[in-house]
């Protein structure tokens, strides 16, 4: 593929999917719950809320943006690789003489990175491509972009399922105040796009389309996306094979609707089939156990699975069996001074009352189901597969505000709960979203040193968050062997 980036092929897919863009939101509609009445919003509630808001993504743009990447996965992949897919004008692959890529041989790191789907670094590179020059911007750009749109997303979609602008309002500062959120949006990472695909899908389960095809085409093409994303969001393929399973018989098994569902899947699958046919192993180099596959050090990926298992933030710290992590959960999420700082009151505050309130409904609508059996899906990755990181189940924030919105609703009947609930809104917000944003992820120094001086010089920068040993990285790098560098 090296050789195939070029400003043409990326003008010309650029305008491709601007077009079928404008071409499915034509053919869609809102669906909105059939409640009574529109419950509005007192105008200084409305203006408050958005100027918080603004804040918290002003700040969150500003760290993203203004300061030079420092964020290790970064460093040795998001960017690093993009760099490689641009001065390549495509994604390469150097071989060894057995004709096996030499960067998977890598193993860690880079080596696995090398074998993630490729979509984030690809968009970075093109954007770079268009302007003729390479540069870290296009990634600093995209998590915090994602971010607001997610944002956005949830207060639309709140909105116009529950008409009720004032929880629409609350869920906005809600899920933009998850610190754990906020770090994801100003690090260059592609999981804030992870998360912003999640709630596209969401979104689109509760939109009303002229016909079947309209329906299933915008969620395919989402889940195929996704699957280019990384790995584990092939599991968004769950939301088109809902939407598919609801339709009626005769669509169910037309020729069109098989056609597209046929057509998604061999687009998602390529780089899995692309990384079964070098390596054997379609999601190199995990699972071996399971998947096979050649040149895998089993030793090394033992060493490096002790290693996430001693310092992730996964629910592995609290159980080594999956009873365990069930039964500890609650004290994690709520004693452990990490982890419910990450998350704040989402999961026993908002979550928890949601799933209740849901369940408690009786019959439920597809746009709920949905969201409860990716929920369900994301929860068994966690708890059963992979229970080292809590950024591979990230876009449960925005979930677990989607599902209290019902609850939300409820308690906003009443004017005494509904006070209850803004007051304790606005606590989340004060208490971890505005100091999380103010202080930022690249440093954490409670001198805001970082927060009052946007745009400071890199070197400067670097050598502060690092208390003075960018310099020793410097001298390292003046005299390491030709093309060789020990900071990206």
């Amino acid at each position: 593929m090296a050789g195939a980036l070029n400003r043409v092929s990326v003008l010309l897919v650029s305008m491709i999917a601007v077009g079928l863009g404008i071409f499915l939101s034509s053919k869609s509609h809102l669906q909105a719950e059939p409640l009574v009445k529109e419950e509005t919003a007192p105008r200084l509630v409305v203006y408050s809320v958005w100027t918080l808001f603004g804040i918290l993504t002003w700040f969150n743009f500003q760290h993203a943006v203004f300061y030079p990447p420092n964020y290790w996965d970064a460093l040795i992949y998001y960017l690093y690789y993009s760099k490689l897919i641009f001065l390549n004008s495509g994604i390469p692959f150097p071989v060894d003489p057995n004709g096996f890529p030499e960067l998977v041989q890598c193993q860690v790191g880079l080596g696995l990175g090398a074998n993630y789907a490729h979509l984030f670094l690809l968009w970075q590179a093109s954007v770079c491509n268009l302007a003729g020059e390479w540069s870290t911007f296009p990634g600093q750009w995209i998590p915090p972009i994602a971010g607001l749109g997610t944002a956005l997303l949830v207060y639309g979609t709140i909105l116009s399922r529950t008409r009720n602008h004032r929880v629409a309002l609350l869920s906005l500062l809600v899920v933009q105040s998850a610190p754990y959120w906020i770090w994801y949006q100003q690090w260059v990472s592609d999981y804030p796009l992870a998360v912003w695909f999640t709630v596209v899908a969401i979104a689109l389960m509760g939109v009303r389309h002229e016909s079947p095809a309209s329906a299933l085409l915008p969620m395919i093409l989402v889940a195929t996306a996704g699957s280019h994303l990384n790995y584990l969001m092939a599991s968004l393929w769950i939301f088109p094979i809902f939407l598919w399973l609801s339709l009626s018989k005769p669509v169910i098994f037309s020729g069109k609707t098989i056609g597209l569902l046929i057509g998604g899947i061999v687009l998602s699958s390529t780089w899995f089939i692309r990384n079964w046919m070098v390596t054997g192993n379609p999601v190199y180099a995990f699972f071996p156990e399971i998947f096979g596959g050649i040149n895998i050090d089993r030793d090394v990926l033992k060493s490096c699975q002790i290693e996430w298992a001693l310092n992730g933030d996964g629910l592995r710290q609290v159980g080594s069996t999956v009873f365990k992590r069930i039964k500890n959960t609650p004290l994690y999420f709520l004693e452990d001074a990490n982890t419910s700082m990450k998350l704040a009151a989402l999961p026993l505050g908002w979550l928890i009352p949601g799933l209740l309130f849901y369940f408690g409904r009786g019959k439920q609508c597809l746009y709920r189901v949905s969201i409860l059996a990716y929920l369900s899906l994301l929860f068994f990755y966690e708890y059963f597969i992979s229970p080292l990181y809590l950024y591979h189940i990230l876009p449960v924030v925005p979930m677990m505000v989607l599902i209290a919105a019902d609850w939300m609703v409820e308690v906003d009947r009443y004017k005494v709960s509904r006070w209850i609930l803004g007051i304790v809104t606005l606590a989340g917000l004060f208490s971890f979203g505005i100091p999380t944003a103010l202080m930022g992820s690249k440093v954490t120094s409670p001198s805001l040193w970082q927060t009052l001086q946007p745009g400071m010089n890199r070197e400067v920068f670097l050598d502060r968050a690092l208390e003075g040993s960018y310099a020793t990285f410097e001298y390292l790098n003046e005299h390491l062997e030709e093309d060789s560098v020990l900071n990206a």
